[in-house]
């Protein structure tokens, strides 16, 4: 049996702060541009997660039940947008992050 020290229980928590300020570090380019877009990041294990908060605005249309046959609500697209669109660009400024 062996006995451990509170310095071995310590360790671990040493190990994740490094594996996580490196997993910043080396997602901070990518992390600027989605967020510089508006998007919501998502740090997962191992990775991050990119999502486009305007996928919520657009919904099935319940007139042709998203088949998108000849319809007056979604013009045969099958999908309803609840924002109006604007297609405009977005300046992204990305910081220098040195490798």
């Amino acid at each position: 049996m062996t006995k451990s020290s509170p310095q071995d229980r310590a360790r671990p928590g040493w190990f994740a702060g490094l594996a996580e300020r490196f997993d910043d570090w080396l997602f901070a380019r990518e992390d600027a541009k989605a967020r510089a877009r508006g998007w919501q990041v998502s740090r997962r294990k191992g990775g991050r997660a990119y999502r486009d908060p305007r996928w919520d605005a657009i919904r099935r249309c319940e007139f042709c039940d998203g088949a998108g046959r000849t319809c007056a609500a979604c013009q045969g697209v099958g999908v309803i947008r609840d924002v109006p669109e604007e297609t405009r660009q977005v300046p992204v400024y990305v910081p220098e992050v040195t490798r």
